[in-house]
């Protein structure tokens, strides 16, 4: 994991100066991140093998020895293809071949919240379609709607994917 730095700089001085990229830390057992979601200090990394954990990733001592630390979500060993936030305690996890969940961090309790939805066209449900090893979209917008991105290609094709969307209402309505 690196983090990018961009120094102030005052254009009248330097307009070219370069930012700065510094080593944070590695996933458990080095394995692949496939995405990751800020909660106030803390990065979470969703990784090959699940949910993982760097505390306080933005302090300066922080640099190239903040390992992450696994979490149980209930979802070990399996890859954790997109992640995202609602940036003060819960993170939404899209799990290849599973669907979409919800992490609490203070009660470490993780709640399904969807395996898919109404293909548009044919107007049938539809399980969500991840890539495994790959970063697939997922997003929560500033009203709390939860923005869901797959390929029904598994990544062989252009043009496959597929943009779902859960409302901010529906998501409060789950427990």
């Amino acid at each position: 994991m690196v983090r990018i730095v961009n120094p102030l700089v005052d254009p009248a001085n330097d307009p070219n100066k370069t930012q700065i990229v510094q080593s944070v830390g590695v996933a458990p057992n080095g394995r692949p991140v496939r995405s990751m979601t800020f909660v106030g200090p803390d990065l979470y990394l969703g990784t090959a093998e699940g949910l993982s954990v760097i505390k306080n990733a933005i302090a300066k001592t922080c640099l190239g020895g903040c390992n992450a630390v696994h979490i149980s979500d209930g979802f070990g060993g399996v890859d954790h293809v997109g992640l995202t936030s609602d940036g003060i305690n819960r993170i939404y996890m899209s799990i290849n071949g599973v669907g979409v969940a919800r992490f609490t961090i203070n009660t470490q309790a993780t709640q399904m919240i969807s395996t898919g939805g109404i293909d548009v066209t044919a107007g049938v449900p539809t399980s969500f379609a991840f890539v495994g090893g790959h970063s697939n979209m997922l997003f929560l917008d500033r009203l709390g709607n939860l923005w869901i991105g797959d390929d029904i290609s598994d990544g062989a094709a252009n043009f496959s994917g597929r943009v779902w969307y859960i409302s901010a209402g529906a998501l409060s309505s789950i427990p």
